[in-house]
């Protein structure tokens, strides 16, 4: 879990935009001499280009969800140290040396911009805009606004440190409750799968491969209702993908790891399972 700077996304989204260039220049290439194989190509290409920033995504979101799921602790050790007689700066310090994961690396970010002459609301302000949560920038919106009020933060921190227990709480709820909509996502595109691998092995292949019947003559090649189907295939991982991760997590982005599983399960059947 890391927070990724700009030059290492564009470094990365780079190298693999260029890897999925000369992919898609091959598949364009072979399209003439083995249809099949260019339209792989062409999903290896598309699951190479979103790969890094579901990556990425998979990655910064544990990290902001770990500060997250911190940040009532944090405010409940702050209030905690001003009941002791401590400054917020010194409550805020002590806090920073004990072990609230990446909010620990946070804090002292915070910490070091108020030693080098920043104000309390600048440091905070970094905070916020670094992890990029509601409840974050709520969090330091209210201790900002207290801190430049000359409010009794010991009891403000303390009573927004229950708020966020229970935002946690629904949170966890909501996960579970939706779930089971990512579940049977999965589930209804493994039948399609299924149904798919059983048209084309048992149904289509025999009667195009045999030829015309009394009940039904084939108006194209086998390897055309192939393609058909299998990009179509590709085309319902793809929006089941994002669905999923729309239900599952409230983000489009987090369907990102759904939409790679489903295609490369649609590269696995169509490649390897169908004759």
């Amino acid at each position: 879990m890391k927070y990724f700077n700009k030059r290492e996304r564009y470094i990365l989204y780079g190298a693999t935009a260029a890897a999925a260039v000369v992919i898609l220049f091959i598949g364009a290439m072979a399209y003439g001499v083995n249809a099949r194989f260019a339209n792989y190509l062409f999903i290896i290409a598309a699951i190479t280009v979103i790969t890094p920033e579901s990556v990425l995504f998979e990655l910064e979101n544990r990290w902001r969800h770990a500060i997250e799921n911190k940040i009532p602790e944090l405010l409940e050790d702050i209030g905690e140290g001003q009941l002791a007689g401590m400054t917020f700066i010194r409550a805020l310090e002590g806090s920073a040396n004990k072990n609230f994961g990446p909010l620990s690396v946070e804090l002292r970010r915070v910490l070091n911009k108020i030693r080098v002459g920043g104000t309390v609301e600048e440091g905070f302000q970094l905070l916020a805009d670094r992890v990029e949560s509601k409840l974050v920038r709520m969090a330091t919106t209210i201790i900002i606004e207290t801190n430049r009020s000359g409010g009794d933060i010991e009891r403000i921190v303390r009573g927004m440190a229950g708020y966020f227990w229970d935002i946690k709480a629904l949170g966890e709820e909501r996960k579970g409750t939706m779930r089971i909509y990512v579940i049977i996502t999965y589930v209804a595109f493994g039948i399609l799968l299924a149904t798919l691998l059983v048209i084309l092995n048992q149904l289509l292949y025999p009667l195009v491969v045999a030829g015309s019947t009394p009940l039904f003559t084939s108006q194209a090649s086998f390897s055309d209702y192939y393609i058909i189907l299998f990009q179509m295939t590709a085309i319902l991982a793809a929006f089941s993908g994002l669905v999923a991760g729309k239900l599952g997590e409230g983000t489009i982005k987090a369907g990102l790891k759904h939409v790679i599983v489903m295609l490369a399960a649609t590269l696995v059947v169509f490649g390897i399972m169908v004759v």
